[in-house]
């Protein structure tokens, strides 16, 4: 099984495509918070509320890091995401931009 999904995930998402690399962003993502919490549970950690806002705590903290000091390497909708929410939404020349449309540049 692991060698027939290596050959199928190399064969139909091993190129650099935007679509492509949502999938394999996705399933990383999927796959690092299964080994998070399997090793959570071997260690008789129950997967309680407040597990889950520290997960949620240190995913954003290494988020934002990232976006500051290497939003380049980030996937490019990440980045245009994180860029909008953080540092171009409070640009409004006027009214109507703050009301009905954003005038940032990402969008």
């Amino acid at each position: 099984t692991l060698l027939v999904g290596a050959l199928c995930g190399a064969l139909f998402f091993g190129e650099d495509e935007p679509i492509v690399n949502q999938v394999n962003t996705y399933c990383l993502t999927r796959i690092t918070s299964g080994f998070l919490f399997i090793f959570l549970e071997k260690k008789g950690i129950t997967i309680s509320n407040k597990v889950i806002k520290i997960y949620a705590a240190i995913i954003w903290a290494i988020m934002m890091w990232m976006s500051t000091y290497h939003g380049h390497q980030m996937q490019k909708t990440v980045k245009t995401s994180m860029d909008y929410i953080y540092r171009e939404s409070d640009v409004h020349p006027d009214l109507t931009s703050l009301l009905f449309r954003s005038s940032a540049k990402s969008i």
